[in-house]
């Protein structure tokens, strides 16, 4: 049976994945992004949901696609 809850904890590891591959902090990520280091933290714990902007904007400063981010969630 399929759950129609957003996975955070699938989309804080698909960033915290992407942010690896990319060799960046999450200071980095954060400042490319836009945000603070402790949103990134909090994005990768799961333990925040995130707006359609910030997504965006996360995508762009890794290099991806916003659904590459969302995928499996």
């Amino acid at each position: 049976m399929k759950s129609d809850t957003f996975n955070y904890a699938q989309l804080g590891l698909n960033i915290r994945t992407r942010r690896l591959e990319k060799h960046l902090t999450q200071s980095e990520l954060a400042r490319k992004a836009g945000c603070t280091a402790g949103t990134v933290s909090r994005l990768e714990r799961g333990a925040c949901s995130v707006s359609v902007k910030l997504l965006f904007d996360l995508a762009d400063a890794l290099k991806c696609r916003a659904s590459e981010l969302v995928e499996g969630v």
